[in-house]
This record gives structure tokens, sequence and C-alpha cells, in this order.
């Protein structure tokens, strides 16, 4: 019997095996049998085996059909006569005394497993850096996996071959790799059988693997050809527990109870494993992954309860299995943010190199009669474009088509843009010179072809059913001339978007024959943001509903006052299809908060533009609109520093004076009186959180929404943050 049986599995490496079988030969224990097992190879690799074995009598040569990595390495399993079991991978290679250093160990100490560092190696540079799979503290001692620091040996990535096993150990304890093809993470299950199972285990700190990186062939570096193999790799993990403990309920009452934290520790792997996945997939890859493991993570929260997972210091994890179980698209947007602000140049590189590669299969086909044309005005947005069209391109609606304008970009949107073109021909690009969000939409008004007409932000998304429930409501609203609907604000950090953007995004559920001026003016879902509608495109065209070309900032309120005045019939939902970046710095909205005197400047032009569209079209003597305004310019006049404040104050008295909408103060409430008084006098005295909502007592609400968190992703968020604070 050899000390140690090495296994060898091989498949079309004849480029790597004469370097891997040299330094396993050299070995300074010389009682080891080696048994490569040639997996069916159509290159030279088999002969080059048998060259090998003529040589040396320790090396016995398993020819097979290929099969995959878990049959050849059960195969050479159940032939192996050694006490010890090590693995090398045929395009790897081995310091000359690891097999000593590590049976010497084991069998000293009579472990199950003993298991040592090793090197990361890039053969072309002949690169190498250390990498420690077993930390300092954790060598030259005897300690049982699953009661070792809450399992965390069960969180490090697989390295099954820088490590000997028991054979006795994996015989009894019935240890074998999953039979799928390819090699395909079959170390994953193994791994993880291993640990649930030993007994005595030990580490040591030398480095003596080198793990080779550059080789294309990998599965490591084939990622999204075997991404479902991970999930079958924790399917065989969950049979495998629930194997371990039926046997345990068959065992005496004194048994180990430790077996039942297994599956708290095998949702923590799963946890980590699908992460590792997730970023090692290519960019269009991702977002499907993440829509396969969300109902999983939903289904591990509700059986075990996220804040039982062990997860040991590393807090945000939690939060993270917990946005991805119900808010996956939200990770992901945040995971693409990080990216860009990271590492700008390599993500968009990845994510245009990753277009170029797709199937010719998996490309989307043109609609030639789409129910939407969906219009994304595009400047300077290559952080978030990719998260736009991405919930585009996850729609479970399918009928319609995208006009991205492209308005005189200077980074590298159109370059993003045009690769989702090669994986999806709904995708339209037109580029133009730089003339504003105005002129971008109007194109893309004229140029629709759709039945019904979306927009959105390039830095905001839709929900995946938004394409749905909107098409779904207007047929059962006998297709209005607009359908409005809600919409969430999310911000990329801990902090909760203001309440005021809840308050306007909020929709009920009701039905307008025309809607009258004092619903535009006093609803305030109905008089802003123009991307949370649908527009009829032949209303659109009859009544020549457009944008204002020469406003730069505040266009979607004069456009939407304009269409819901002209509509005959608009429908609203309450379904929240809209996300709205509520922090985005290229927004106009946030660009021109930073400057308060044109901010102020520019908010009171919009409400002049608004108060002559009124008086132009008879709606303006209507007392909903004294509010509307007050509620319009309080932010931009309560920002300015003085003297500014009062010439913004001044103006603004001007233009209520002279539309005579002062014949209306008596009927508003307190407050809005109070904010009239104090531009009149130029005497303010209130802070500028003064609140805004003129025509309720919401000031307790406010105070709580501004502490509470926005949604249940961030809810988790916030309580991960106070937990982490309380230590």
């Amino acid at each position: 019997m050899a000390k140690v049986s090495v296994l060898v599995p091989c498949y079309n490496v004849e480029k790597f095996i004469r370097k891997c079988l040299e330094s396993v030969l050299e070995q300074t224990l010389s009682d080891i049998e080696i048994i490569c097992i040639n997996d069916g190879s159509t290159d030279g690799t088999l002969q080059i085996l048998e060259e090998y074995a003529v040589e040396d009598d320790r090396i016995i040569v398993l020819n097979k059909t290929n099969s995959g990595y878990g049959d050849s390495m059960n195969k050479a399993m159940k032939i192996a006569t050694g006490e010890y079991i090590g693995i090398v991978e045929s395009d790897d290679y081995i310091r000359r005394e690891m097999f000593e250093r590590l049976y010497t160990t084991a069998n000293k100490y009579e472990l199950d497993v003993v298991k040592a560092n090793f090197y990361l190696w890039w053969a072309d540079t002949d690169k190498i850096i250390p990498h420690e799979a077993c930390l300092p503290e954790e060598c030259n001692y005897i300690f049982e996996p699953k009661k070792f620091k809450q399992g965390t040996m069960f969180s490090r990535k697989p390295s099954i071959w820088s490590a000997i096993y028991r054979a006795d150990f994996l015989r009894n304890n019935n240890i074998l790799f999953l039979n799928t093809p390819g090699a395909s993470y079959q170390d994953t299950s193994f791994t993880f059988k291993i640990l649930a199972c030993a007994e005595k285990m030990a580490c040591i700190s030398d480095k003596l693997y080198f793990y080779r990186q550059d080789n294309e062939g990998s599965s490591v570096n084939n990622a999204d050809k075997k991404s479902d193999f991970v999930l079958k790799e924790y399917g065989e993990i969950k049979r495998f527990i629930s194997g371990l403990e039926n046997k345990k309920d068959s065992e005496d009452e004194g048994a180990d109870d430790e077996v039942c934290s297994l599956p708290l520790i095998y949702v923590s792997a799963f946890y980590d494993a699908c992460i590792w996945m997730y970023e090692l997939l290519s960019p269009n890859k991702r977002l499907d992954f993440l829509y396969k493991i969300s109902p999983i993570f939903e289904e591990m929260i509700f059986e075990y309860g996220a804040d039982k997972i062990p997860f040991g210091p590393c807090w945000w994890k939690k939060r993270d299995i917990v946005r991805i179980a119900r808010e996956p698209f939200e990770y992901h947007v945040w995971r693409d943010d990080e990216r860009i602000a990271n590492n700008k140049e390599k993500t968009i590189k990845q994510i245009v190199q990753a277009a170029s590669n797709m199937p010719e299969e998996d490309k989307v086909a043109e609609n030639n009669n789409p129910f939407f044309s969906i219009i994304i005005p595009v400047y300077n947005a290559e952080k978030h474009i990719q998260a736009c069209l991405d919930s585009l391109r996850y729609q479970s609606f399918s009928n319609y088509e995208v006009i991205c304008i492209n308005d005189g970009s200077t980074d590298k949107s159109g370059e993003i843009i045009k690769s989702f073109q090669k994986c999806d021909n709904r995708i339209k690009l037109i580029s133009t010179g730089n003339s504003g969000v105005s002129h971008a939409r109007n194109l893309g008004l004229k140029s629709a072809t759709g039945k019904y007409i979306l927009l959105l932000d390039a830095d905001d998304h839709f929900d995946k059913d938004t394409c749905k429930i909107v098409c779904e409501s207007i047929i059962s609203n006998n297709e209005p001339d607009m359908l409005v609907f809600g919409g969430e604000p999310f911000l990329m950090d801990d902090r909760r978007p203001d309440e005021w953007f809840f308050r306007v995004l909020t929709t009920p559920d009701l039905y307008f024959e025309k809607v009258a001026a004092e619903d535009i003016f006093s609803k305030k879902y109905l008089s802003v943001f123009c991307w949370r509608c649908a527009y009829k495109k032949e209303y659109v065209i009859r009544k020549q509903v457009s944008f204002i070309e020469e406003r730069k900032y505040g266009e979607d309120a004069i456009f939407m006052i304009s269409a819901l005045h002209n509509a005959d019939g608009v429908a609203v939902i309450s379904d929240k299809l809209y996300h709205y970046r509520a922090d985005s710095e290229d927004s106009a909205m946030n660009k021109i908060k930073k400057k308060p005197e044109q901010f102020a400047k520019e908010q009171i032009d919009i409400l002049e533009s608004i108060l002559g569209y009124s008086l132009q079209n008879n709606l303006c003597y209507t007392k909903e609109l004294l509010p509307f305004a007050i509620d319009f310019a309080f932010d931009a006049i309560m920002s300015c520093p003085m003297p500014y404040r009062n010439k913004g104050a001044n103006r603004f008295i001007s233009l209520i004076d002279s539309y005579k909408l002062n014949q209306y103060e008596p009927e508003i409430t307190d407050d809005g009186k109070k904010f009239l008084n104090m531009c009149r006098q130029g005497n303010f005295e209130v802070d500028t959180d003064t609140p805004k909502n003129w025509n309720d007592a919401g000031i307790v609400k406010r105070v709580l929404l501004k502490v509470l968190p926005p949604s249940r992703a961030a809810f988790y968020d916030y309580m991960c943050l106070i937990l982490q604070k309380l230590g």
C-alpha cells in the first residue's frame, strides 16, 4: 500500500502535463502511486501519459471515454490503494516536499485532512503571488471544521488540491464528487462534504502548490457556460446534509448536536459561492444569475432568518442576502455603480466585450409592430446607462422598441449603447449634437413607432413588470390618452430620499374622463415628472404635445400640465413601476440646486411659464393654483443666501399679484399665509426646513419619514447599520 495516492485528472492538457508530472515524480516522498485519468482527450495527452508510465511504474493510466471531472475522480478514488489521497490538477505543479510535509503531519496526528497554503501562478510571465487558504492563527493545531470559528473554513474558496485526505475517511462517509459534465466546480460539494464529516483536521502554513491562473480552458475562465453547475453543487450539498441529519436522528441521544448547525453553514457558504460566481460572470449574464438565486435566498431567509446565518464579522452579507432576495435588480444597480466608481475603464471594456461575444442565437429580434416606444435621452451617462438598459432587457413584456438619443455625449455612453444593440435589435440609437433633454425627447417622439410612448431617463430604471402592468392597465381602461403610474426614489447609500419624492411618486387608483385644473394643481402626482406616464402616440400627434426646447430645466412640469389638460381619459394606477435615482450628480435638478441663486431664478421662470400657460388656457383662476405656486417656489427661495433670497421673494410676490392669485390668500393654510408674508416683508425668520405641505398639517409625518427607511431593502440596510454601530 502506498502512503499517498496522487490523482491527476487529464483532458486535452498536452501543453501542461509534462511539467505537472515532473513535479510529482520528483517528490521527496517516494512511496506514492500516481493515477492519471485520461477523460477522453482528443489531443496527445494519452500518448504522453503512456510514455511516462513506461518510465516509472508508480504511474497508473486510467483511460476512459469523456464523462467529466467528477466521474473521473470517483473512478480513480475507487482503485486508489494509498493510505491518503492527494490531487494535482494537470495544468499545475507542486513543490518537491509537498506530499512528504502533508503526509508526515497527517500520519503523526492521525488526521482526516491536512491542508497547506499555495501560490497563484501565471505561467506566461512566471508571476507568483502567495495565497493563504489557512490563516496563520489557524495553523499548527487540530480542529473539527464544523465546530471551528462558526464554520469559517466552509466560507473559503475550495482548493482541494492543496490537501490530502485519509482514504478510509472518504470511503466511510461516502464522500464522492458530483457526476456533472466537464470541469464544472465539482470541488464545491466535495469540499463541503469533507469539512462536514472531518473530526480531525489541521492546517500548515507552508505554500506547496502552484495554482495556474491563465489557462483559458479552466472552469474559472468559462463561468458564463457553467454558472448553473454551482447551483447543482449546492443541491448536492443540501442532499448530503439531509442524509447526515437522518443518520443523526437514528443514533443514540448522546450523539453530537453540532451537525444541526450544518444547514446554516450551508446557507452561508452558498451565499459566498453565489456572490463569487456573480462577480466572475460577464456583464450580460450577471442579472440572469441574480434572478435565479433570488428566490433561493428568499426561501433560505424565510426558513432560517437572515440574523441566524453565520457570516461572522461580515455584517454586510446579512444586508446583501436580503437585498438580493427581495430586490435583486437594486443590488445589481448598486454593484454596477461600485464597479464604475472603482475602475470605470475596465468595467466599460467588459460591457462592450461581453456584447461582442454574445452568441447569435441569444440576440433579441426587432419588433415590427411595438406596443411601446421607450424614449431615453442620453448625455454623458456612462455610469448608469447599463443598468437602465438592463432593466429593459429583463422586462416580462417584450413587445417594445427602445429609442436612445445620444445628445452629444463626450464619454462612452454611445459605445455602451452600441454594445447593447449587438445583443438586442429592439434598441435604436439616434446621435445628435448637444441640444438639451427637451430636444432629445422631441426627436424620440418623432421617431417612435409604438402605439404608446414611455419616457425613461438614462440614470433611472423600470421595474421588471413595468411594461406588462402598464400594457394591461391601458387595455383594461379602454386605451386612454394617458396612463399615470407610481414610482420609487432610491439612493445608493444609507440615506433616505427626501419625503417630497415619496409624496409626488405615490399614486391612487382612479380614472379621469377629463382632468380639471384644480386636480392638476392640487394632486401632486399629476404635476411633475413626465417619465411616470404612458402617452398614446396618436394623442401626442393630434394635440402636438411636445417639450419646450428652449427650457433646459423643469421642462417636464410644463409638459405634464399641457399633456394632462388636453387629454381625453387619464387612468391612474397605484403600482410603483419607475425607480428614480434621487442622488444622481448628473441630473439637471441636482446640478442646479448646487447654485442656489440660479436655482431660484430658474424655478420662478418655470412658475411664470406655468402661470402663463394656465392663463392662456383658462386654467389660472382656481384656488388650488396658489398653494401649488407656494410649494413650487419655497425650496428655491429658502435655499438662497441673502440678499438673493429677497430678490427671489420679490419676484415671486410680483407673479402672485400679477396673476391675481392673491385673491385666494384667505383660503390657504396658515403656513402658506406666513410664507407669503415673509416674502412680502423680507423677514425670513423660519428655518429652511419649514414644511412645504401647505394643504395639510404633515409636520409629524415629515419628521418620521426623515428617519424611517424608504423600502424593504433599505430597511435592512438601515437595521444592519444600527446593529453594526451597537456592536
